[in-house]
């Protein structure tokens, strides 16, 4: 039994054996499928990994020097949707044939480093169109535009030319609306641009995301480099806005120095109202033609709330307005709520400013610009109200109106410190509240216009 039980033992133990040898053989075959599965390349280009630095340093100043080059000489690319700068389709270009030639190497840490490099070289670039939206330093005064941006183009252009650099060119207009037309269109190359960059920027993340060895795929972020764009955008968007101030200070400043009080005559609209319109549509239709609906879009609404905060603070900032001026103010107003109204579908046809027939305001905007235009046209109302209804009058137009607000009136009607106290007695605010409220209002107003 003893002999048996050995036997036994000794075939479980070869047994064993065998099945062991047969994994172990198995192991080995599969080990030797995944080796000759495996990219030979891939293989032997990771040992060299740690060794790459300068190839990734090399690649970032060959983009640098290319950056330097194509800005140095930048002209605009207008084979897309919408015209951008074309030193950002040389950027994305070469970063696509850096792309390629990496991937030919290694997908590894070194494909990693240079996704790195291209991020430190994008957020140069943005930084570079943000710079091209900041005031010029003083030049040159036959350079038009007052931007970085907008002198940089016309060199460019004027380099450009067919005359060359040294023949003289034609003599560029200098005149207001030409300098702010000049600098909304640089702002609007730099906007597209910023777009162009930030969109196929998320889309050099996922390329990269797509071909870096695992280990680095969630280390791969171009959002930071995204958001840098975005910002560009915005600035551009304020840009904008800005010129098109800019534009018009000069008829609200002459606004400004109207004595609305010793008004005698009323015309059907007076003369800024038509330089305000004609600076719009002298600037607007270029900026329309040049972006796109979403972000000319975005530029009207700004404006727009821009253009009410002023107008209406320009009203209230009145030495006094009389009858008369309240009666113009109304008729200036009418004249310029169409002219807001038509912003986003102004268009420029053979250099004729016409409103496009085929399209409306957006509703939510015409909304705006009819609630802000409504505010102004309230206070003016009441502003042309008889003293002793003026109460009465407010409580019910001016639901919301406190006693500043109508100290704000009475002070515009041209009532005496002692009158506004009363009338906001009258109105429910207590004696002091009645007396801080009427210095206030008629002391901003005792100043010389």
């Amino acid at each position: 039994a003893l002999q048996e039980e050995r036997k036994a033992e000794r075939k479980r133990a070869e047994e064993a054996a065998r099945r062991r040898a047969a994994a172990e053989a198995a192991a080995a075959r599969a080990a030797d499928a995944a080796l000759a599965k495996a990219p030979l390349l891939g293989a032997l280009s990771s040992v060299f990994d740690p060794f790459m630095d300068p190839y990734v340093d090399m690649e970032k100043q060959n983009m640098e020097d290319m950056l330097a080059k194509v800005t140095a000489e930048d002209n605009i690319d207008r084979d897309g949707a919408l015209p951008v700068l074309a030193s950002s389709v040389h950027l994305f270009a070469y970063i696509k044939t850096s792309v390629r030639r990496c991937t030919a190497l290694t997908t590894g840490q070194t494909f990693y480093k240079l996704s790195r490099a291209f991020c430190a070289c994008l957020e140069a670039y943005a930084s570079r169109l943000g710079g091209l939206l900041e005031d010029a330093p003083p030049g040159p005064s036959a350079i038009p535009g007052t931007t970085v941006g907008a002198r940089a183009l016309y060199e460019a252009a004027r380099r450009a030319s067919v005359d060359g650099p040294d023949d003289p060119v034609e003599a560029p207009d200098l005149g207001e609306r030409a300098t702010a037309t000049r600098d909304a269109e640089a702002a609007c190359y730099a906007l597209n641009t910023a777009e162009y960059c930030a969109e196929t920027a998320g889309q050099l993340g996922d390329i990269v995301r797509g071909k870096v060895d695992a280990t680095y795929k969630d280390r791969v972020d171009f959002e930071p480099v995204c958001d840098c764009f975005h910002d560009v955008i915005a600035a551009a968007v304020r840009r904008l806005v800005k010129t098109l101030e800019d534009a018009l200070a000069p008829a609200l400043t002459a606004m400004d120095k109207t004595n609305w009080g010793a008004l005698e005559l009323v015309d059907e609209e007076s003369l800024y109202v038509r330089d305000v319109c004609a600076a719009i549509k002298h600037v607007a239709p270029r900026v329309r033609q040049l972006l796109s609906a979403l972000y000319f879009r975005n530029f009207c609404d700004k404006f727009a709330a821009a253009f009410w905060t002023r107008f209406q603070k320009l009203v209230e900032g009145a030495r006094r307005i009389s009858e008369m001026g309240t009666h113009q103010l109304l008729l200036d107003l009418h004249s310029l709520k169409p002219a807001l109204l038509a912003l986003p579908t102004v268009a420029a046809d053979d250099g004729v400013v016409v409103v496009a027939s085929e399209s409306a305001p957006p509703p939510a905007y015409s909304r705006f610009v009819a609630k802000r235009a409504a505010r102004v046209e309230m206070l003016l109302k009441l502003v042309g109200t008889p003293a002793d209804m003026l109460v009465e009058r407010f409580k019910i137009m001016w639901p919301d109106g406190n006693e500043d607000d109508l100290a704000t009136v009475a002070a515009l009607k041209g009532m005496k410190r002692a009158e506004v106290a009363r009338l906001l007695e009258t109105f429910g605010a207590g004696a002091g509240a009645a007396d801080a409220a009427a210095d206030k209002a008629t002391r901003a107003r005792s100043k010389t216009p």
